[in-house]
């Protein structure tokens, strides 16, 4: 029986070396240059054996091969993965439901492998080994560490709860579990549907315009309700800026369900307490203009005024807001039990007193302008007043109106409601926004640098290979030397970018090495990235102060030694002309989390301590200083901005603290870390 064929590679040349091939031996071959176009054969041709290239655009290899692996009509096809790193990949190609893996190479002896793959899915024998091709290929670390990453990253944007969905053209190439729960469906069975079709047709215009050219950078969003099986849910479609191909887009599908049923609710309570305090503050003003009627018309009278001061005592001393009432001198003549117990005072030493008397020169100044306010306008005002009471601040929602004789003002009368819990609550309530977003964008930066950092690596790997092998068959005396040499060392400069970004793209990588950090500063005072800070700073001194018996912590070598040289770079660019920078190591326990901001648990540490003589940052330079891509010319930096932001991420990826003090003599970064009682090994 004549065997069906289907090749998927993005490569024309590996597309027709297969082609020619198989067809020589009598197979029926189908060619794919993209996974959308394997898909779309797929729905009409049933192959024995498919090839996939393992990096692909549009949709890789390994997500193809989960597609076809769930769908009913494939279960017995044979799946065969083709890639350049099948040193690097060890047995991973099992994960995605692959059957076999060649290393891409010569054609002469892939056309070996490849026909003894074919005698193997005809056998259906497993027992040899899965990876052909290997043996004349050297594993290569970066690709691994590549690989890991890309691992790494994809494991990250699966677990956030924020929707993810890649697209190409209009077509879903990509899509996590958050963005596949909001839709209902599998991340696998999203993947070649139209995005806009996802939506319904109220918005699908509006979802088509966030993907056109002309929104770059995205202009909004777009609010809608996606039905599904967990229940309507309301989402916020975003489109995050990439660098790649024009066809491709990255949205951001966000889950606000609970926070808008929470601010619809917030809403409706706030809406409540205002027609409350409105209520109140007419009913008081009523209340009062009625005692004053009264009290005028039994004037005549010392029984009928007795009767009426009662009556007016007895409502004010139950009422839970504080009242006063002040003649057009600014004297109180009369101030409620509540108002004595929230101030502490009692009624001889308020009544006949003025704000003067009472408060502080800023208070008292407040107060009187607008008692003037209410005397001019001959209308109830009401505002805002905070008052500092035994160190403590209070809100005030003051409600002042005039007592009127014969039309005309003749005293000012007041009274407050305490709202500073509600003050304080709003103001927790924008802290908690504002740390949301900054998360948020953190993820959204992380997502960009992991991308572009991926794109970058696989073009720079050409660039530093190739000068250094025509460098070897260069004559010393050659005129082309010096340019290979100076495009070897940019793209060397490059390439310790792309790393910087890798690391500031990945979260929580896992770290198991027992190291001292006084071995990590005595590797980076021998690395020539060292020399050649002294070599640029030739007045600079750098000095070491290392605990002798200093505690072990768990980490990454390679990453801690990368983080404090960025701490003496930076420290470097903060001084200007001659000065100092220390180093300093030392065992630290706390008993209890230390004052400030710095959130420690108690338990030991050790701690790193890199200190400036340059000058110092400014409030809004502390804010921003790990920020990614944060560079500050007053300081003198040179760099991407990445520096800071690697020292960050990996101070939070090996759980631990870091603190900035910054004085007019110089910047002190301390960073504080887990001690452990491990050994290294040997």
């Amino acid at each position: 029986m004549r065997k069906k064929i289907l090749v998927v590679d993005d490569n024309r040349l590996m597309r027709e070396f297969m082609a020619n091939l198989l067809q020589t031996r009598g197979m029926e071959v189908s060619l794919a240059e993209n996974g959308f176009e394997a898909l779309d054969i797929l729905t009409s041709f049933r192959p024995d054996i498919i090839f996939i290239d393992l990096v692909m655009p549009k949709i890789d290899g390994g997500k193809l091969c989960r597609i076809i692996r769930n769908m009913a009509h494939l279960d017995e096809c044979y799946l065969v993965v083709i890639s350049a790193a099948a040193a690097e990949m060890g047995d991973d190609f099992k994960e995605f439901g692959a059957d076999a893996c060649i290393a891409k190479g010569a054609f002469d002896q892939m056309a070996k492998h490849v026909l003894a793959v074919i005698e193997m899915a005809q056998s259906k024998d497993d027992t040899g080994t899965p990876i052909l091709g290997t043996e004349k290929i050297q594993p290569r670390q970066m690709t691994r560490e590549l690989l890991r990453r890309k691992q790494h990253l994809e494991s990250i944007i699966d677990s956030i709860s924020d929707g993810i969905i890649e697209t190409y053209a209009d077509r879903v190439v990509s899509a996590n579990p958050a963005a596949a729960f909001l839709f209902s469906q599998s991340p696998e069975s999203l993947i070649g549907l139209s995005f806009p079709g996802l939506f319904s047709e109220k918005v699908r215009p509006h979802i088509t315009s966030l993907m056109v050219a002309a929104n770059v950078p995205p202009p909004g969003t777009v609010n809608t309700t996606i039905p599904s099986s967990h229940g309507d849910r309301f989402v916020v479609v975003k489109r995050l800026p990439m660098v790649t191909e024009d066809d491709t887009r990255l949205f951001l599908l966000t889950d606000v369900t609970k926070l808008k049923k929470a601010d619809e609710k917030i809403q409706k309570t706030h809406q409540r307490q205002e027609e409350k305090v409105a209520l109140r503050t007419a009913d008081l003003t009523r209340t009062n203009q009625q005692l004053n009627q009264e009290i005028s018309e039994r004037k005549k009278t010392a029984t009928a005024l007795i009767e009426n001061q009662k009556l007016f005592n007895q409502f004010m001393q139950h009422t839970p807001s504080i009242a006063f009432i002040k003649d057009l001198k600014g004297r109180y003549v009369y101030v409620n039990e509540s108002y004595q117990k929230l101030f502490g005072l009692d009624l001889h030493s308020c009544i006949g007193k003025t704000d003067d008397e009472l408060w502080p020169p800023e208070i008292a100044q407040k107060l009187k302008e607008n008692d003037e306010l209410v005397i001019t306008l001959n209308e109830a005002i009401v505002k805002v007043e905070v008052i500092k009471i035994n160190d403590e601040t209070h809100h005030q929602l003051v409600s002042k109106f005039p007592i009127l004789k014969d039309g005309q003002p003749s005293a000012v009368g007041g009274c407050a409601t305490d709202i500073t819990r509600r003050v304080q609550a709003e103001e927790d309530r924008s802290e908690l926004i504002e740390k949301l977003q900054g998360a948020r964008k953190m993820e959204a930066l992380g997502s960009l640098a992991g991308g572009v950092a991926h794109d970058l690596s696989n073009i720079l790997s050409g660039i530093v290979s190739y000068p250094e092998l025509m460098l070897l068959d260069l004559d010393e005396r050659s005129p082309l030397r010096k340019p290979l040499v100076t495009i070897k060392k940019a793209a060397e400069r490059a390439a310790a970018t792309v790393q910087d970004l890798m690391v500031l793209a990945k979260r929580d990588m896992p770290v198991k090495k027992v190291v001292n950090l006084n071995d990590m500063v005595d590797q980076y005072r021998q690395n020539p990235e060292h020399a050649k800070i002294l070599e640029d700073h030739p007045d600079l001194k750098i000095t070491p102060s290392l605990e002798p018996h200093l505690h072990n912590i768990s980490g990454s070598p390679v990453r801690l030694e990368k983080m404090i040289a960025h701490l003496v770079t930076n420290a470097a660019g903060a001084v200007l002309g001659s000065g100092h920078i220390h180093l300093e190591t030392e065992n630290i326990h706390f008993e209890k989390p230390p004052d400030g901001s710095l959130e420690i648990p108690p338990g030991d540490y050790v701690s790193l301590t890199v200190a400036d003589s340059g000058c110092a940052l400014d409030p809004k330079q502390r804010k921003r200083i790990f920020e990614p891509f944060f560079t500050n010319k007053v300081l003198g930096r040179n760099d991407t901005g990445l520096g800071m932001a690697v020292v960050w991420g990996t101070v939070n990826d090996h759980k631990g603290r870091i603190e900035l003090r910054a004085t007019d003599a110089g910047n002190t970064f301390v960073l504080y870390f887990p001690a452990i009682r491990d050994e290294p090994a040997r």
